[in-house]
């Protein structure tokens, strides 16, 4: 495993594609460098921090408020003005674009949201789905694990590889990445897992930052968006769904209205192409590694 920063260039998490000989994005700052993919264009962070770093020293919960005042002191005027579209955002668009579709388009049964912090869209989730939530921060998962508890719902600690990884095939209805996937140095194995777990019937819900959004256009290096080494994925709409068509998904929402360009988050939901098989083990046994 890495330690702090990657020993070796990570390929394109979209194509596998070597990009170490692509130049630096202008975007890039402090030793962190962002990377275009010749063949692809996915633009990605090539020297991304380990799982145990994520859970130590590059804690999301710390460092998301490191960034927050390191804006607000570097561009105070700009910081402002962010926060005051942000609310408008907030009421012009559904921010919680995720549960609301989780309630219309998932089938009744256990839910779970990769990445799920401290559990409030698994608390919001309607009584027909059954909450299960992974979370690589410990402490974190304890107040998600609080939320779920009432309703039967299980908090498995762990990155999103691994714990994924010890889900039977084809028990949840339904699987949520909101925010989660552009903090993901794996994000085609996460996917590949995801439709494993899947019913076949089953949805998967995405929500990245839009990296093809205007404001990232206008505001360059100011953009919200990049967040280092947190961030490792710069997603839009066309590298989001041919990666998650790689992983054997197919796309059923894509539309323009779910990465509107004014707004900095995109959205996706889609369905296993092929229906996975079911293997012997159960949600008693999903229980007992929760």
């Amino acid at each position: 495993m890495r330690k702090k920063r990657a020993e070796q260039c990570w390929n394109c998490p979209v194509c596998d594609r070597n990009n170490s000989g692509q130049p630096i994005e202008p975007e890039s700052r402090d030793g962190w460098m962002l990377k275009r993919c010749h063949d692809c264009s996915h633009v990605y962070l090539e020297n991304p921090v380990s799982y145990e770093a994520l859970q130590d020293e590059f804690r999301w919960a710390e460092t998301a408020i490191r960034e927050q005042e390191r804006r607000r002191l570097a561009f105070p005027i700009v910081s402002a003005v962010t926060s005051a579209w942000k609310g408008f955002v907030k009421l012009a668009f559904l921010r919680n674009k995720c549960l609301t579709w989780a309630e219309r388009y998932v089938a009744p049964g256990p839910v779970l949201d990769v990445g799920c912090g401290p559990g409030g869209l698994l608390a919001s989730l309607p009584e027909q789905h059954t909450p299960y939530g992974i979370e690589i921060d410990a402490g974190v998962a304890k107040l998600a694990r609080a939320k779920v508890a009432p309703r039967q719902g299980q908090i498995l600690v762990a990155d999103g590889p691994s714990g994924l990884s010890q889900m039977p095939d084809a028990f949840f209805s339904g699987i949520v990445m909101k925010s989660y996937l552009e903090h993901e140095t794996s994000p085609l194995k996460v996917l590949q897992e995801a439709r494993r777990v899947l019913k076949p019937a089953g949805r998967l819900i995405i929500k990245v930052p839009n990296y093809a959004t205007l404001n990232r256009r206008l505001r360059g290096s100011k953009w919200p968006g990049y967040h280092f080494p947190d961030h490792v994925s710069y997603f839009d709409p066309t590298t989001l769904a041919r990666l998650v068509s790689r992983a054997g998904f197919l796309v059923e929402r894509n539309k323009w209205i779910d990465h509107f360009p004014l707004n900095d988050n995109l959205y996706l939901m889609a369905q296993p192409r092929e229906g996975a098989a079911i293997n012997s083990a159960s949600p008693v046994a999903l229980r007992k590694a929760a």
